[in-house]
């Protein structure tokens, strides 16, 4: 399972775990934005929590794991476009895809090796919004592109999803699907599962909505709502997206009723409707992860210069256990790698974390000037991305876009 969370316009983040279970993260920054996906709120109502920022700390060893070094890199050629963006899908054992704009209402795509390595060739599908990807996901044996960009009919300026599953060589099995958001994506989370892509968004005003994409048999994309996460409120502004989290069949979403981040309610495959959830530390932390446990689910929270948090609650909105301090040094059952790419001039830093955001071992600087997409299992990742110093003709109308793809191998001890 890969969990994405998107903030628009900013970045998506990827976490996978040794076994090649992923979940999102992914976290991608062309220009200063933060690797973290902070949660506004507020210790009290006069007083603004900054967003969170990854805690200082040593690297420990809660992973059997070595230093990591950018192995090859891969030229995919030059663009011609003003505007661009990558999506990539990979582990180390099925090998993966990686697409990139082509143009307005193009991508392409190419099939990438068990090592990394893309294909010679690569194959053009027509996507529309093809200069905003939001994701490649993979969905069982095929994988699902998805762009977030304004509908066809732009007359009341109406944001839409398109997407379209392709096969694993990048060609296209089935016709595109568009369906509309109404506004842009304020924060979403993208939960990939062999029964479809899970899908929590939430706007500036208008509800939330939770939803899957299934791939039929025919190739076909197909839209079904997985629960109502609608809920009243009277501050002007809609509920928020908190977090997403799926188990084979069983999934639940956390959903922030306020701006002041003090109601919340968990929607749960055993509660659909929802429940009320009150913790005391919630509305002043970000919730780095909430993950299925024998007890119900656990909460990993963060606060701005501070030890993470633990906390695990029922289905039901009881707690079980009240929000504790993690050590540094202390393991966390359950634990996965979250992957962090943070650009600053010419250059982006790979980084490893773990669910609570501690560090691990074993940082890779590469050369860098544009929007990055990352993913991999924890031995082999893959980093897409497109940039290069613009080359203008005498007409100035020119514009060259370099892609690569490099990966990076990161060892066992």
């Amino acid at each position: 399972m890969r969990l994405t969370v998107v903030l628009t316009l900013t970045f998506s983040l990827v976490a996978c775990d040794d076994d090649g279970d992923v979940t999102p993260p992914p976290v991608v920054v062309a220009e200063g934005v933060s690797g973290e996906t902070p949660l506004e709120g507020e210790a009290n109502p006069a007083e603004t929590e900054p967003a969170v920022e990854t805690p200082p700390a040593e690297p420990e060893d809660h992973f059997v794991l070595g230093p990591c070094t950018a192995s090859e890199t891969y030229g995919l050629g030059n663009l011609q476009d003003r505007r661009g963006s990558t999506g990539v899908a990979f582990d180390s054992v099925r090998g993966g895809l990686v697409i990139r704009t082509k143009d307005l209402d193009h991508v392409e795509a190419w099939r990438l090796a068990a090592s990394g390595a893309p294909a010679a060739e690569s194959v053009e599908v027509e996507l529309p919004g093809a200069r905003d990807i939001k994701g490649l996901y993979r969905v069982g044996e095929r994988f699902l592109a998805v762009t977030h960009t304004l509908c066809a009919d732009t007359r009341h300026m109406q944001k839409c999803l398109h997407l379209r599953a392709l096969e694993a060589d990048g060609t296209p099995a089935g016709e595109v699907l568009t369906h509309s958001t109404s506004e842009w994506i304020e924060k979403g989370f993208f939960v990939e599962t062999d029964a479809g892509l899970l899908v929590l968004r939430s706007h500036t005003y208008i509800q939330p909505v939770f939803e899957r994409y299934a791939i039929n048999a025919d190739g076909s994309v197909a839209r079904s709502e997985v629960a109502d996460v609608t809920h009243e409120n009277e501050d002007g502004a809609g509920p928020r997206a908190v977090a997403l989290t799926s188990d084979g069949d069983r999934w639940a979403a956390l959903i922030a009723n306020d701006l002041e981040a003090t109601r919340y309610f968990l929607h749960s495959s055993e509660a659909p409707e929802g429940v009320r959830l009150s913790l005391p530390v919630l509305n002043v932390a970000v919730v780095t992860e909430l993950t299925f446990v024998d007890e119900g689910l656990r909460l990993v929270l963060v606060r701005t210069g501070r030890s993470p948090r633990l906390a695990i609650v029922r289905l039901d909105g009881s707690v079980v256990e009240a929000p504790r301090e993690l050590p540094v040094d202390e393991s966390l059952p359950d634990n996965r790698i979250v992957t962090v790419t943070a650009g600053r001039r010419d250059e982006v830093t790979f980084a490893r974390y773990d669910l609570a955001r501690r560090p691990i071992a074993g940082d890779v600087e590469l050369p860098f000037n544009g929007m990055v997409s990352v993913d991999g299992d924890g031995l082999r990742w893959v980093l897409a991305f497109e940039g290069g110093t613009s080359r203008r003709a005498s007409t100035g109308r020119d514009h060259t876009r370099e892609g690569s793809v490099t990966t990076i191998d990161c060892a066992r001890r």
